[in-house]
């Protein structure tokens, strides 16, 4: 029968490496990284940040970007507009012309995220966006670091993900009017993404997450009196 010295030795043998090899550049701590990552940043979104959104009848005939997609949207009952008068500038000054306001429904709204996002002056910005796909790890492919492994403090890792979409875009309308968004779906489990990852305190991050709160995470091994 194991004495209790055996046991406490077994059960340090069995976790120990667990807690000591957070740092290390291996498949399983990168792994624990990117799934942190895309449960914060896998959020895929269509860069429509302000709403009501405007659009004038002039943009929608010269097929700009909104002018394209806001009446797909609407289709599939994810906005709703009415007419508007838009003050625009052109070449020849302000000008006033008809347009269209284009508001989130209760459909929409479903996918009016609002993110936390690093400002150049270090502070965290509240910022939200219509994020109709999410990302998910499907496994992680490669990593490569940026010096020898021992002493490496930065990684780029590629990785395989999985997608989960909503059935409207599935409408061969809204994937042709988000053609982004149709490729990232159709790569799911295929396609590679990159993201870079820091050694920190809390093992390896990626530089996304740790750009949130910087001094929260600091290099692993950094000496506090080394700091200017």
């Amino acid at each position: 029968m194991a004495t209790k010295v055996q046991l406490l030795f077994l059960l340090t043998a069995l976790f120990a490496p667990a807690c000591s090899n957070a740092h290390e550049p291996n498949f399983e701590n990168f792994t624990r990284g990117m799934n942190v990552y895309l449960e914060k940043r896998g959020a895929l979104c269509l860069g429509k940040n302000s709403w009501p959104l405007v659009v004038s009848d002039r943009e929608a005939a010269a097929g700009q970007r909104d002018g394209l997609q806001m009446p797909v949207l609407e289709r599939l009952g994810l906005v709703s507009s009415s007419a508007v008068t838009v003050e625009s500038q052109t070449e020849d000054g302000v000008v006033t012309e008809p347009g269209r306001s284009y508001q989130l429904t209760d459909a929409g709204r479903r996918y009016y995220v609002v993110q936390r996002s690093p400002a150049r002056d270090g502070a965290a910005r509240q910022q939200g966006d219509f994020c109709p796909v999410k990302l998910s790890l499907d496994n992680i492919a490669r990593f490569e670091l940026d010096a020898e492994a021992a002493r490496a403090e930065h990684a780029v890792v590629s990785y395989r993900y999985r997608v989960s979409a909503p059935d409207w875009m599935k409408d061969a309308e809204a994937q042709r009017v988000f053609p982004a968004v149709a490729q990232v779906i159709a790569g799911a489990s295929k396609a590679e993404l990159k993201e870079g990852f820091t050694k920190t305190a809390a093992g390896w991050i990626a530089n996304d997450v740790v750009a949130e709160n910087p001094a929260a995470a600091p290099k692993a091994g950094e000496r506090v009196a080394e700091r200017p």
